[in-house]
């Protein structure tokens, strides 16, 4: 559940910035597979509890399972604007133009340059910076796909990357682009407009927000603290703000020139993005009021498409006294920091220009298979050449 709804929030934004209408179809066809398991995983649950301590920690994942299906839900209803046909205002893909990742579609063509190759011998996160995080074989979904998985015509593969990764990775599995490197990159116009500039902000900032508190709130879980799920409160109050002064920048009527139903479909875009932080939020309060993830869920959150990580920076780790830029983790094994606690204080969502130092504590999001190098690089020094 957790892969496919963070599946659905990827591929609604995109078939908002693509104005894909199928990849409209792909949401809704992962909504009821959402709804199936969290069916299957109530029946199984109801039918496990045994005494008063299997349903206290049961209800944890009730209510983990709850929200899981609330932000697939709330994927469902940003996918659901393009049905509605509403008109989309340039502001709204600017936003999602610049969001730090953004996911695309490929329908693999007999004449790709993917076709019959593995994912291990494309290696598109190299070469393009292509992540593919799903693959829709008839009807048939693989989430996280292996790297020996062998790609197959009529294949509707779904990556994730920067705006024009994605545009060169949908050019390649078509066929309109026969060669596997990095494209042109995206200039975006630096001095837009300011009524067009405060909304792209604000937008930005919802989305990126929101998505952070969803990881936040899974690690808060998975290590049971009660710090980070406060601050995933505290980033939800952010939200509510920056949800408030959209809606008064839009009521303001700061876009003169936009039509009514543009002006709708940027509030209820706003609105259901603050719906999966609301879906975030009380994840972080089971832990508040002192929920413990129940066995069983924290394998699943640590075996998921993309895991999490807690270490620490030792004395001797060749990551202390480097920057976040420097190191380069994501591109080198696909792992992201999305906190740093140094002494007492938290950074959430660090900057490129922060720098690690020893003792600090960081939370590392990306693929199980760079957790094993991660604590490698956080626990030693990198021997020096003869």
């Amino acid at each position: 559940m957790k892969n496919i709804s963070e599946t659905m929030v990827d591929l609604a934004y995109s078939a908002i910035l693509f104005h894909d209408e199928s990849l409209v179809e792909e949401v809704f066809d992962l909504e009821e597979k959402v709804d199936e398991l969290e069916r299957q995983l109530n029946m199984n649950l109801s039918i496990a509890v045994r005494d008063a301590e299997d349903a206290e920690k049961a209800a944890v994942t009730f209510e983990v399972a709850s929200a899981n299906d609330k932000i697939s839900d709330a994927s469902a209803d940003i996918a659901y604007l393009l049905v509605k046909k509403f008109m989309l205002h340039p502001a709204l893909i600017e936003a999602l133009k610049r969001a730090s990742e953004v996911v695309g579609k490929t329908r693999i063509s007999e004449n790709s340059v993917f076709l019959n190759e593995t994912l291990e011998k494309l290696s598109l996160e190299s070469k393009i910076g292509v992540d593919v995080i799903a693959i829709k074989r008839g009807r048939q979904w693989v989430i996280a796909p292996s790297k020996k998985t062998r790609i197959q015509a009529g294949d509707i593969l779904i990556g994730r990357g920067t705006y024009d990764s994605v545009k060169v990775f949908r050019e390649l599995g078509s066929g309109e682009r026969k060669k596997i490197e990095p494209g042109e990159e995206v200039k975006f116009e630096e001095s837009l407009p300011e009524e067009i500039k405060e909304i792209v902000d604000k937008l930005l900032l919802l989305k990126n927000t929101s998505e952070l508190m969803v990881d936040l709130a899974y690690s808060a879980l998975l290590f049971n603290s009660k710090e980070i799920a406060y601050e995933v409160e505290e980033l939800e109050e952010i939200v509510d703000k920056t949800y408030t002064d959209l809606e008064l920048l839009v009521f303001e009527n700061r876009l003169k020139e936009a039509k009514p139903t543009q002006l709708l479909c940027i509030i209820h875009l706003a609105m259901f993005t603050e719906a999966i932080s609301d879906a975030a939020s009380e994840i972080a309060s089971i832990v508040i009021k002192g929920g413990e993830a129940h066995p069983i869920l924290e394998k699943v959150i640590e075996e998921s498409e993309e895991t999490i990580v807690k270490t620490f920076v030792s004395e001797n780790s060749q990551l202390a006294f480097k920057s976040l830029k420097e190191l380069n983790l994501e591109d080198n094994i696909g792992m992201r920091v999305i906190a740093i606690k140094h002494g007492t204080d938290w950074m959430f969502n660090p900057k490129s220009s922060a720098v690690l130092k020893p003792n600090d504590i960081i939370i590392v999001r990306g693929y199980s298979e760079g957790k094993k190098e991660l604590l490698k690089l956080a626990a030693e020094k990198q021997a020096q050449k003869p």
